[in-house]
């Protein structure tokens, strides 16, 4: 109950990215590199050494046509989601490295497949470079991520994961 007015005091921007969502593991045996969006909020100052971001995502893998029959999923691999991360950086000036720590919810879809677990959680941990560009601030990140659930990766008992490349502005 606490976190909203503290996050709410230390002010926040609108932040969007756009990139690819590169399958990885099990995933990628049956889907190819898609693309993926993201609209968020990002709280605290942006000379802070941490920040908090809330954000939208939804990435679409497309299925292979070369994937093998007797392990294809019928139909292209999409995620609907929401993302809290903690953004953690390493120096105050220019270009700055900084690490991303996140969970999210997310829905599953596949098509001509019903998703029988619904919303689902989400990890990532990965990493970025920073720099201001006039009053806002451009961002490079790859974020490793994991989906707790095997619907739609071609193997019981899994986890989906994928590897989020985008560029981000804050404005």
């Amino acid at each position: 109950m606490l976190l909203p007015i503290v996050l709410g005091a230390q002010g926040w921007r609108p932040e969007v990215a756009a990139g690819v969502a590169i399958p990885r593991g099990a995933l990628s045996e049956q889907h190819g590199v898609g693309p993926l969006l993201r609209a968020g909020v990002l709280f605290g100052r942006v000379e802070r050494r941490v920040q908090f971001r809330v954000d939208g995502e939804v990435s679409w893998l497309p299925r292979n046509a070369s994937a093998t029959a007797a392990l294809s999923e019928p139909g292209d691999w999409r995620t609907v989601g929401a993302v809290g991360s903690a953004i953690m950086r390493f120096r105050r000036r220019g270009l700055t490295p900084y690490a991303v720590l996140g969970v999210a919810v997310q829905h599953v879809t596949v098509k001509h497949r019903s998703n029988p677990y619904g919303a689902v959680p989400g990890l990532r941990v990965g990493g970025g470079m920073q720099g201001r560009w006039k009053r806002s601030v451009i961002r490079l990140e790859v974020t490793p991520h994991v989906v707790l659930s095997d619907h739609g990766i071609g193997r019981e008992y899994g986890v989906g994961r994928y590897w989020p490349l985008a560029v981000g502005l804050t404005f």
